[in-house]
């Protein structure tokens, strides 16, 4: 990830980053190499504001909830990760896939 993509990520509000984090410690079978970027959102805005940034510079991500279905290998995760804590217990996803022919 870019130095400017570190900076706005870190600089969001209602999101907590952190590098490198060991992986291990969410998952619930506590493995899993460092993640390159977790990212923490505070509320629904930090979570919108988070995925815009990653949008906009075309960084693939992925969403880890728990942990509990999740079976990280021992290797640098390289893309970010968002994990939704509790605040985001009672959400619901809908997922909206445009094709065009």
């Amino acid at each position: 990830m870019d130095a400017r993509s570190k900076t706005e990520l870190q600089h969001l509000d209602g999101v907590d980053v952190r590098w490198d984090v060991p992986f291990a410690g969410y998952t619930t079978w506590h493995v899993g190499g460092p993640a390159m970027c977790l990212i923490r959102p505070l509320h629904l805005a930090g979570l919108q504001r988070a995925v815009q940034v990653l949008n906009t510079h075309m960084y693939p991500f992925f969403v880890l909830g728990r942990g509990s279905n999740v079976r990280a290998r021992h290797v640098w995760v390289r893309t970010p990760a968002i994990r939704l804590e509790k605040v985001f217990e009672r959400f619901q996803v809908k997922l909206e896939i445009e094709i065009q022919v």
